[in-house]
């Protein structure tokens, strides 16, 4: 069952380059690894400190060896301030289901 993961974070204004040069290399380095399905960084327009990150892994065993693959990176992020606008977190999906919009109607992907 795919897992999906959403985290927002954010970095001190100062190193908020930094944070997207983090996020661009990681986002290339997960895209190849077994069971990514999704890996992309979004960041606010309206405050360019703010990021989101979406992940989707097609099973728990894929999302496992990613995490375990970036415990050994050991690679820190940029340096992080108080933030103003909105709150840093981690969400976990288990339960993923598709839908497509047909003839007017929202219906469960096959």
């Amino acid at each position: 069952m795919p897992i999906r993961v959403v985290v927002n974070t954010h970095a001190d204004e100062h190193t908020v380059d930094e944070l997207t040069a983090y996020w661009r290399d990681k986002c290339r380095t997960c895209e190849g690894e077994r069971g990514n399905l999704q890996y992309e960084v979004f960041r606010s327009i309206t405050h360019p400190e703010n990021f989101a990150l979406l992940e989707l892994w097609a099973d728990q065993e894929s999302y496992d060896e990613h995490w375990a693959a970036e415990l050994a990176r050991k690679k820190p992020l940029p340096r992080r301030a108080p933030r103003r606008v909105g709150r840093d977190g981690v969400e976990f999906y288990f339960d993923q289901r598709y839908y497509v919009y047909v003839d007017g109607r929202w219906q469960p992907k096959e």
